[in-house]
C-alpha cells in the first residue's frame, strides 16, 4: 500500500505542475495576442484605439 501511495502523490505533483505550465502558456498567448492583434481578444483593450483599421 505504501508503493501506491506515493504513486499517487507522485501523480498529483505532476498533474499540478502540468497545470501551472498549462496556465503560464495560456497567459502568455494571451499576451501575445494583445501585442500583435488586439482586435481578435476582447480581453485586452487597444493601446491606440485611434489605429483602428
Amino acid at each position: 500500500m505504501g508503493g501506491t501511495a506515493k504513486m499517487e502523490k507522485k501523480k498529483d505533483l505532476v498533474k499540478s505542475v502540468i497545470a501551472a505550465a498549462q496556465k503560464e502558456n495560456q497567459d502568455g498567448q494571451r499576451r501575445c495576442n494583445s501585442i500583435h492583434s488586439p482586435d481578435l481578444s476582447p480581453l485586452t483593450i487597444p493601446l491606440r484605439p485611434d489605429q483602428k483599421s
